[in-house]
Order: structure tokens, then sequence, then C-alpha cells
């Protein structure tokens, strides 16, 4: 499959080139060692808010029912306007869902579709007894590596908050570099 362009600034040509993919860009569905990573399905939105807000919880204030909900509407919405999307994440063993980890513009977030499309942003949350364990590692690496071999980004850049250790090492198990750090660490991924 030839590889997708993400856009090189903001203009409408990205815009259009993005839209006209309908659903295709990234698989939809990824098979791991010991991960399913697969595009939520379009009924699936409140339950993948209800498991961000558990995978969240840990933060100092809880997600409100609307939080939830806009992140379940912006898990399905963006794979379906742009191509790509967070994957829902499942054992191989269990099949249970134990999170999500993927792609989206960094410049989207629930409840605010991108005005830019020039970056592409890696984000992952996990439930917190599947944490410590290795599956963010396995799927955010999976998720750079198809990435990179399906669209056509420069780079990939990631986001932590500054306290959250535990993710700036798994990003830097995925290989990539620390850029600055302020309230937010900020990192990248260059293509190769």
């Amino acid at each position: 499959m030839p590889r997708r362009s993400v856009g090189r600034g903001n203009d409408e040509n990205a815009i259009v080139a993005l839209c006209a993919l309908g659903g295709v860009g990234l698989p939809e569905r990824i098979i791991t060692p010991r991960l399913i990573l697969r595009r939520p399905l379009s009924d699936e939105g409140t339950e993948c808010g209800i498991r961000f807000a558990r995978a969240e919880a840990t933060r100092n204030r809880p997600l409100t029912g609307a939080v939830r909900r806009k992140f379940g509407a912006f898990m399905v919405g963006h794979w379906h306007l742009y191509g790509f999307g967070f994957y829902v994440v499942e054992t191989r063993a269990g099949r249970d869902a134990i999170g999500s980890c993927g792609l989206k513009y960094r410049d989207a977030y629930p409840g605010h579709w991108p005005g830019r499309f020039d970056e592409v942003e890696l984000g992952y949350a996990l439930l917190p007894e599947y944490r410590g364990l290795g599956y963010a590692t396995e799927a955010a690496q999976t998720v750079l590596a198809v990435a990179f071999a399906n669209l056509d980004a420069p780079r990939i850049i990631a986001r932590c908050n500054s306290d959250n250790e535990a993710s700036a090492r798994v990003l830097a198990r995925c290989g990539m570099r620390e850029l600055r750090a302020d309230r937010l660490r900020h990192f990248e991924l260059l293509r190769r």
C-alpha cells in the first residue's frame, strides 16, 4: 500500500487528501506477540471513554462524564476522518481491552478537530493493572513502525507530563529523543 500523506503545513490540499482516505491509512488490526491492536468500532465510543477514564484515574482530577464521552467520540471520529487514530489495545491471551495506543494530529483532542496537519503525535493510556508489564512499549513500538511504513510523516512526536517517569521510559525505549521539558516532556522520532 502506498504511503499516505499527512500534510506539510496547514493547506487545503492536505485536508482534502486526508478526508479522501475514507478510513484507509493505517491497518485496522495489528497483531503483536502479546497484543491485538484494533480500530475501535463505531458504536464503541462509550466503552473507550470509560476505559480511558479508568486509565487516567491516577491523575489529579477525575474525568467527568462529558470528557469521557468526548474522548470516545474522538477515538472513533479521528479514524473516520483521517484514516488513523487510537487503537483499542487487547491482550491476545484473554482478549481483555486494556487501554488505547495510537496516533492523532497534534492539534486534535477530544472536542476539537485539528486546524493544523503538519505533526502526528503518539499517545497511549493503559489501565493501571496492566502497567509495568511492557504492554505500552510493545504497543507504541508497533504503532510507530506501522505509521512510518504507511504514512508520509517526517517525524512523530509524543508528550508526557513532566513527572511521568514511566511514560518517559516507554518513549525512550521506542527510540524517541527528548527535546525539552517544561510542564510537559516533549519527544520526537525521525523517519529513518
